[in-house]
């Protein structure tokens, strides 16, 4: 039952089985899945629930497409027809008899009726919708990625912290060895010993929050992977690598590849048009001009063997009618806000736009200044550590700087893996932002 736990144990620090927080993890977790970022967003892609939709509604804006190029296409109609007629029929002395005509037949009716004006600009709508519709899909796509990968990041963050603090139980497990050790030999004093299990519980506690942090990082990625919420997710090894290169891209550069590349900007954009011909497909729907006609084909009119002067059979007609009404004024105005609202709707987007790429790049190149700083911090601190331990061990040193050591490291040990998943989420947030990846 334990294997689940045991297998994330590994890999931050083997001694950590025992620990109270594995069985725990074991109860929680079914089957342990190592995954690197291009699985996860494979995975993404197979199963994400936003892009599920995003297609549906493509599917249905080429529904709208289709019908809207349906309406300038007559109808066909086909049945069949039954007809009796009673009537009085003049008989050949002048006088009148009752008469029946009966007629059963099939006919095929073809009919027309269009606005021009308003069919054609409901084309342009919904071609444009189309297109806007698939902006958004590839759009949503990105995001989805972005999510995706900001999710990886977090939780090989929290396997960072994991491993910190696996290092730092070790470490102060074995510092109270050596305080009991050094106290039943006359040597060490019992507030040493005292300090060092003090140091140890305060060590397993933050393991244990690290451990759960790490599950609900696992249990987010999982959600957006539509994965089983029993499975524990392990990123693959090197999730979160150092920067190749030292980059500083220029804002003016960014803002314009966003304003090439964003598909959302497209879509709004597009929008902006959807409006302006929908408003002049209902402005034109009120006004006019309608086009009609018909035409019937069906079984000639039986004159050889009865005559009958009600009956008729229209075979076709056409006609030609302009409409004016009070309401094509509020929907003028309607159409004319709609414009207005579209194109505030993209200042908007612009806007935030911009205050998007600037923030990502500032997060991003400050999180890359202090990663060489992280590292040195952290390799000082664990020469500092190294030489407590080893003045404590020869004697020469008290247990308190060791303490402090141990901790220094954890603390930097964190703050350079904090520095890292920064980086990468701020390089993740300017790729969205920017409409790359």
């Amino acid at each position: 039952m334990k294997r689940a736990a045991l297998a994330l144990m590994l890999i931050a620090a083997p001694a950590m089985a025992q620990e109270p927080a594995s069985g725990e993890l074991a109860t929680l977790a079914r089957d342990v899945v190592s995954l690197d970022l291009p699985h996860a967003l494979q995975l993404a892609h197979a199963r994400n629930l936003d892009l599920e939709e995003a297609k549906a509604r493509v599917k249905q804006g080429s529904g709208v497409v289709s019908g809207a190029l349906g309406a300038a296409l007559p109808g066909i109609a086909v049945g069949v027809d039954a007809m009796r007629l009673d009537g009085a029929l003049p008989g050949a002395a002048g006088a009148y008899q009752v008469g029946r005509f009966e007629r059963v037949s099939p006919f095929a009716l073809a009919s027309w009726i269009m606005r021009p004006g308003q069919v054609v600009f409901d084309i342009l709508a919904a071609r444009r919708n189309l297109a806007a519709l698939r902006h958004d899909a590839e759009f949503t796509g990105k995001r989805v990625d972005h999510d995706i990968a900001q999710a990886f990041y977090a939780l090989a963050l929290a396997q960072a912290h994991i491993a910190a603090s696996s290092e730092r139980v070790e470490e102060s497990r074995e510092l109270l060895r050596l305080s009991v050790a050094r106290e039943a030999s006359g040597l060490g004093l019992v507030l040493d010993t005292q300090m060092a299990r003090e140091s140890a519980a305060r060590a397993q506690m933050d393991q244990i929050k690290a451990l759960n942090a790490y599950y609900a990082a696992s249990l987010h990625l999982a959600g957006l992977l539509d994965l089983d919420p029993a499975v524990l997710l392990v990123p693959a090894q090197g999730a979160l690598p150092e920067p190749a290169s030292a980059e500083e891209p220029a804002l003016d550069m960014l803002t314009a590849a966003a304003l090439a590349h964003r598909a959302d900007l497209a879509a709004i954009r597009q929008q902006v048009g959807v409006s302006d011909a929908a408003g002049a497909a209902a402005i034109l729907a009120a006004v006019g001009p309608q086009i009609s006609a018909s035409a019937i084909t069906a079984d000639p009119i039986p004159t050889a063997k009865a005559s009958d002067t009600m009956f008729r059979l229209p075979s076709a007609n056409a006609g030609l009618s302009l409409t004016l009404s009070a309401s094509v004024i509020g929907k003028a105005q309607s159409a004319a806000a709609s414009r207005a609202l579209a194109r505030i709707a993209v200042r908007r987007r612009l806007e935030d736009l911009r205050k998007e790429v600037a923030s990502a790049r500032q997060e991003m190149i400050a999180a890359q200044r202090a990663i060489p700083l992280a590292h040195e911090r952290l390799v000082a601190s664990q020469s500092a550590l190294a030489l407590a331990r080893a003045g404590l061990q020869a004697g020469t040193a008290i247990l308190h700087p060791v303490l402090i050591a141990q901790a220094n490291v954890q603390e930097a040990r964190s703050a350079y893996a904090d520095n890292l998943a920064r980086y990468w989420s701020a390089r993740n947030d300017l790729d969205l932002a920017t409409g790359g990846r």
